[in-house]
């Protein structure tokens, strides 16, 4: 009545539900209980403290996990690839695809969504000295997107590609970000249509607090997601193929520096 409704706000990253697990913020320390205990031991010298964790991953737990949402009578989520993360060579790979059609011009939104976690949690590793430290992830991502648009200009396919950087502590089942919502990707169009392919090398760092003794795991989250938003006629439809030329994206390294 009288207009078309606002875009909907980007997620909240940390709290979006994903089947089977309760929401971001606190539980993606669940998988803390399947990882293997090991306890890194690393040369110190008077200047630095460093653990480098690089494939095949050892005590460590892989996160792949996928959701899907959809309202409207046309509308569809789905999955060609499935999510995938391999401790042997620290691959993840998905391929997501939403759509949503008109309904026979009715006035309400109808939508598709698809997300992905792919990442990986440990290994257990404690530092000899409180203080502060810098943890970085390295990661190599090959990628392709394909958008389609032809509603009207509230109407719009998007495909995104967030990071969630973390260390965890199993202690007390919270994590230290480093960057809670790092943007990598973000394509929206509408009323056009494109194709993009990406082949990227991301570093990712910050510095922490750490307390000695206590016990830490790494933790890097891929998160991908498409949306088809629609009010009215139109087609709308986003692919994230994360599998792209047989690769995906590769975790190369997890380090700590002090």
């Amino acid at each position: 009545m009288g207009g078309s409704p606002p875009r909907p706000q980007p997620p909240d990253l940390r709290s979006r539900p994903r089947p089977g697990r309760s929401p971001r913020a606190g539980a993606l320390g669940v998988f803390a209980a399947s990882a293997i205990v090991l306890i890194l031991t690393v040369p110190t010298t008077a200047a630095t403290y460093r653990i480098e964790v690089t494939p095949p991953f050892a005590g460590v737990a892989p996160i792949a996990a996928s959701s899907a949402n959809t309202d409207g009578c046309h509308t569809a989520a789905r999955f060609v690839v499935p999510a995938s993360a391999n401790l042997s060579t620290g691959r993840v790979r998905s391929d997501g695809i939403s759509s949503a059609s008109g309904c026979g011009g009715a006035p309400y939104p109808q939508y598709a969504v698809t997300g992905d976690d792919l990442g990986f949690q440990g290994p257990n590793f404690t530092v000899p000295v409180s203080g502060t430290y810098t943890i970085s992830f390295v990661w190599r991502l090959s990628f392709a997107v394909s958008l389609s648009a032809s509603g009207d200009a509230s109407d719009y396919a998007q495909a995104s590609l967030f990071t969630l950087e973390a260390l965890f502590v199993p202690s007390n089942q919270s994590s230290l970000y480093v960057d809670a919502s790092n943007v990598l990707f973000v394509r929206i169009h509408s009323g056009t249509y494109a194709n993009s392919t990406e082949d990227l090398v991301v570093g990712l760092s910050g510095k922490v607090s750490l307390v000695a003794g206590l016990v830490y795991q790494f933790l890097t989250v891929l998160i991908v997601e498409t949306t088809s938003w629609l009010v009215g006629p139109g087609v709308e439809s986003a692919a994230f193929d994360f599998a792209h030329g047989g690769d995906g994206g590769r975790l190369r390294s997890m380090a700590l520096t002090g």
